[in-house]
């Protein structure tokens, strides 16, 4: 795998490395390889806490010479008051 430090993927080679990732990891995210603070990471985006708890302790802190990041977007709550965000 290439140096994620000194040199930058192709998109390709970002495909193949993704495909590899939910080969691995599951199919519970999102991932995306980009170039972080750290050099060429890669990110998994699940969609609810839970989901990201399991993927975090699936995913090494460094994969094939990426560095990585897991991620989670959760809805608010239907019970939540959503007055609050109308301000407008």
């Amino acid at each position: 795998m290439p140096n994620s430090k000194k040199k930058k993927l192709s998109k390709r080679q970002k495909e193949v490395l993704i495909l590899k990732a939910i080969t691995e990891f599951g199919d519970s995210a999102v991932y995306d390889i980009r170039n972080g603070t750290l050099g060429m990471t890669l990110y998994a985006h699940a969609e609810v806490r839970e989901e990201s708890r399991v993927l975090r302790k699936l995913i090494p802190s460094d994969w094939n010479g990426l560095k990585t990041i897991v991620t989670y977007i959760e809805e608010p709550d239907e019970d939540e008051d959503y007055e609050m965000y109308d301000s407008f």
